[in-house]
């Protein structure tokens, strides 16, 4: 495996990292710059700054561990992505 949810609501790129400590149940993919990467059941996996969920099936269980301060940042934009789709 290399080292490398869903719609995202960053845009255009995921900035913070995300480490996997383990994906339980089902699957997900991730794009990067040059290709996507699917993980499953029993993976685990780290995600630079930069990836992109693009899917996440139904029942996917996993638990993501991010730095503090980067997910502060990260879900800051989230937030603000969010307020500006419901107009507001």
């Amino acid at each position: 495996m290399s080292p490398r949810f869903a719609l995202s609501i960053l845009h255009p790129r995921h900035p913070c990292l995300a480490i996997v400590a383990a994906t339980w149940a089902g699957r997900m993919t991730f794009r990067y710059g040059d290709g996507e990467e699917v993980f499953e059941a029993g993976d685990a996996f780290y995600a630079p700054p930069g990836h992109v969920p693009v899917k996440h099936e139904p029942g996917t269980e996993a638990v993501f561990f991010s730095p503090s301060e980067e997910l502060k940042k990260t879900e800051e934009v989230m937030m603000k992505n969010m307020q500006a789709m419901q107009g507001g």
